[in-house]
């Protein structure tokens, strides 16, 4: 009688532990999802702005994870979404590569501005919390100003596309 228990506790922990291993597995690719860093930068006065302020200015974000993919966030959906074009005072951006190395991340685009054509390339100090780069358009390169950079934080119940 008790080898017949013994036997029945085994079978059930027999069909059990590879339950709860499979669960497991299939949730790892829930669990290890990449970190977003997200980032404003603009005049010190924007910077002051809350957090919820500046997720509004949308197409002033960079977004990345730790390897250097770019992502773009829309307010109205609460959407983070791998980035391909963006539009910023009037400019189209449209992504050709980002990366980070050291403690920068940079973005190359393809730009748009009244039909003319040309590139940027934008660099993110996420140490030291600044932006710069260079705009080339018509055979001339034009500094982008030096502006400081806040970090700041989605709402909990953001929507994640990677």
């Amino acid at each position: 009688m008790i080898e017949e228990d013994i036997s029945k506790k085994l079978k059930k922990n027999f069909l059990t532990i590879p339950f709860f291993i499979s669960i497991f597995f299939l949730n790892t690719g829930f669990i290890f999802k990449p970190k977003l860093n997200a980032f404003y930068c603009g005049s010190n006065m924007l910077l002051e702005k809350s957090n919820q302020n500046l997720l509004k200015q949308q197409s002033e974000l960079f977004i990345f994870d730790n390897k250097g993919k770019s992502y773009q966030y829309d307010y109205s959906t609460n959407k983070v979404y791998p980035e391909k074009t963006k539009i910023s005072s009037g400019v189209e951006f449209k992504l050709i590569k980002s990366y980070i190395e050291g403690s920068k991340f940079y973005v190359d685009y393809g730009v748009n501005v009244n039909s003319m054509t040309g590139s940027a390339e934008i660099i993110l100090d996420f140490e030291k919390k600044y932006i710069t780069g260079f705009m080339y358009m018509a055979g001339m390169s034009q500094p982008i100003p030096k502006n400081n950079c806040k970090e700041i934080e989605f709402p909990k119940d953001t929507n994640f596309e990677y």
